[in-house]
């Protein structure tokens, strides 16, 4: 079963790819289920309602707000065994649901991208800090067991924490401090800490993917109350 957003490109293209292989798909919705995101889409709703469902968990007449996006992201996590990341910037949505995915303690994968291609960044970063590479759909199917997914975190848990906090560097030590008493933005943090904003922008993926710190509404961010699950 695939489960995603139902949006434009790589989105669409896992749905499509579901129905037309006879299998089952899931469109999780920001929106209400009288008027599905985005409206171009509807002919493959149409279509996903035949082998799957469209799933949403807001009021008919809820519109598009960003804030339903990230929400929306934790279900796609939570919906599936497992969470690929195909193509992804380093300000991506796709990058919460992995964060997700990680907090369940189900495996992250990531596609690699070209080094100098821009809308790949964030999933070369979530690859070195610790995503499983997927190549090929066997990369998937062969280790998003449940079981096994669940034994890996259960293992390693208290080793991935102490080493998560042994390994940052100064930069997102001082961030991770800086967002202990509530969330903020990215530039907040510039203002607070005199770290430049490509410094913070790096640091804050890397605390992300490291289950540190969590996103919230508005693009801003908080630190956890403890470290989440390791890939």
């Amino acid at each position: 079963m695939v489960v995603s957003g139902g949006a434009n490109g790589i989105d669409r293209a896992a749905h499509e790819g579901a129905i037309e292989g006879g299998g089952r798909t899931v469109v999780v919705l920001p929106t209400g289920l009288d008027a599905p995101y985005p409206a171009t889409n509807h002919d493959l709703f149409a279509r996903v309602i035949e082998s799957g469902c469209l799933f949403t968990e807001v009021e008919d007449g809820a519109s598009a707000q960003r804030g339903r996006f990230l929400t929306r992201n934790r279900l796609i996590a939570a919906l599936g065994r497992a969470t690929v990341v195909v193509q992804a910037p380093v300000r991506s949505g796709a990058l919460s649901t992995a964060s997700a995915a990680r907090a369940l303690g189900r495996p992250v994968f990531a596609t690699p991208a070209s080094p100098w291609d821009p809308r790949g960044s964030g999933t070369l970063r979530l690859l070195r800090a610790g995503a499983r590479i997927c190549t090929a759909p066997d990369d998937v199917l062969s280790e998003s067991a449940p079981q096994r997914g669940a034994e890996a975190a259960s293992s390693s848990l208290e080793n991935e924490e102490s080493k998560d906090f042994r390994e940052l560097s100064q930069s997102e030590h001082t961030i991770l401090q800086s967002l202990a008493g509530r969330a903020r933005h990215a530039d907040e943090l510039c203002q607070r800490t005199g770290i430049p904003a490509f410094e913070v922008q790096q640091s804050i993926l890397q605390l992300l993917v490291r289950g540190l710190i969590e996103e919230k509404p508005g693009g801003r961010y908080q630190r956890c109350r403890a470290s989440r699950k390791p890939y």
